[in-house]
C-alpha cells in the first residue's frame, strides 16, 4: 500500500492520493434503467477526476490512484459490490482530522436521477466556457468588452441570448466588485 504522510499544512504539496470510481462495466449485470444511470455517473466522474489529476500533475504533484482490475476482489460473500478501502486507517499528526458523518443507508434517501438534466447542465457549462473564451480573446485583441451583437455574430446559434446576457452580467459584476476593491486599497 502507498503511504502518504503530511507533517504540516504549509509545505508544498508533493504527492496526493486521488480516489476513483469502479469501471462502468462493473454495472453491466444491473437492470438497464439502473445500469445506464450508474454508467453515466461513472463516466462523468471519471472525466472530472482525470481533469483534477492533470491539473495536479501540471503543478508537479505526484498523483496516486487506486486500480480496479477484477470485480471479484470487491464483491462480498452475498454477491454485493462493496466500497473499496483506500487505506487501513486515518491518521494525522496535527490536532484536527475530518471524518465524514455516517449516513444511514437503510433509509431511502435517494431521489431519481435525471440524466437529461445532467446532460443539459454539462452542455450549458460547455457553452459558458466557449463564451468566456471568446470574450477573453476579444478583450485582449480589441481592449474592450464585445457587444451582444458581436458575440451573436461570432458564436454558434445554439447559445441562447439568456446565457450570453448572463455571462456578460457576471463579468460586469466581477469587474465592478474588483473596481470597488481596488479603489479601497
Amino acid at each position: 500500500m502507498t503511504v502518504i504522510n503530511s507533517h504540516n499544512s504549509w509545505s508544498q504539496l508533493k504527492k496526493v492520493w486521488l480516489g476513483d470510481v469502479y469501471p462502468a462495466t462493473w454495472y453491466d449485470h444491473l437492470e438497464p434503467s439502473v445500469r445506464d444511470v450508474f454508467q453515466a455517473i461513472t463516466e462523468i466522474t471519471k472525466q472530472d477526476l482525470a481533469t483534477i489529476q492533470l491539473t495536479l500533475e501540471s503543478l508537479g504533484v505526484t498523483v496516486c490512484r487506486p486500480e480496479y482490475h477484477s470485480i471479484d476482489s470487491f464483491v462480498d460473500s452475498a454477491g454485493v459490490l462493496t466500497k473499496p478501502e483506500i487505506c487501513d486507517s486515518l491518521e494525522s499528526v496535527t490536532k484536527i482530522m475530518y471524518k465524514a458523518p455516517l449516513i444511514d443507508m437503510s433509509k431511502d434517501q435517494s431521489k431519481p436521477i435525471d440524466l437529461n438534466a445532467i446532460k443539459l447542465k454539462q452542455m450549458r457549462e460547455q457553452k459558458r466556457e466557449m463564451l468566456d473564451a471568446f470574450i477573453t480573446v476579444f478583450e485582449k485583441e480589441k481592449k474592450r468588452m464585445p457587444t451582444l451583437e458581436e458575440i451573436q455574430d461570432n458564436i454558434e446559434d445554439t447559445i441562447s441570448i439568456d446565457l450570453i446576457e448572463g455571462v456578460l452580467s457576471d463579468i460586469e459584476y466581477k469587474k465592478s466588485n474588483n473596481d470597488i476593491y481596488m479603489s479601497a486599497v
